[in-house]
């Protein structure tokens, strides 16, 4: 199992829960600030074509996931007039982007598979807009239409691609607002 944003929140709820139920996790994020975790920690941009290329080609090589979890998620809150357009790109390139990044790379060694499943942690903010919450809420629009569309793609080869669309949960991003 492949689970990006593990460093915190709920991706590492989600790549603890995979470990303890016995599954092989590597987690990817910028940084793991709990030494203590029962899976294997690796360091990577998500937003970053050419670092998720170097790290996860490799790891593709010896044994790809069958399951592949795009948890990675920023949050920039304001009103749309206040936030810059740094906020914007950062939004999409981590929120969306970094799905399309590990599809991308993951995509053809499920395809050789025919077989797989890529679940995406949208929000619920996706489907529902909020105030001084717009790029967020765009952002994750953009991952959900992009994962739907990848999902119409590959259903035909056995492979699911499910969507997660939580609400507000208690972890450090939430804690920041």
């Amino acid at each position: 199992v492949w689970v990006t944003g593990a460093g915190r929140g709920i991706g590492e709820q989600v790549a603890t829960a995979f470990a303890h139920e016995g599954a092989r996790v590597i987690g990817f994020d910028l940084d793991f600030p709990s030494p203590e975790r029962p899976f294997h920690a690796q360091v990577l941009d998500v937003s970053d074509p050419d670092a998720v290329q170097r790290v996860c080609a490799p790891l593709l090589a010896t044994s790809g996931p069958d399951i592949l979890v795009n948890g990675a998620g920023i949050l920039r809150l304001g009103p749309t007039e206040a936030l810059s357009w740094q906020d914007w790109q950062q939004s999409m390139n981590v929120n969306a982007g970094g799905a399309f990044n590990l599809l991308r790379i993951t995509i053809p060694y499920f395809q050789q598979q025919r077989a797989g499943n890529i679940v995406s942690i949208v929000s619920n903010a996706a489907h529902v807009p909020r105030v001084g919450m717009a790029v967020y809420c765009a952002s994750k629009a953009a991952m959900r239409s992009l994962c739907l569309s990848a999902g119409l793609e590959l259903a035909p080869l056995g492979i699911r691609c499910n969507l997660v669309s939580p609400g507000s949960t208690e972890t450090p991003m939430l804690q920041s607002m």
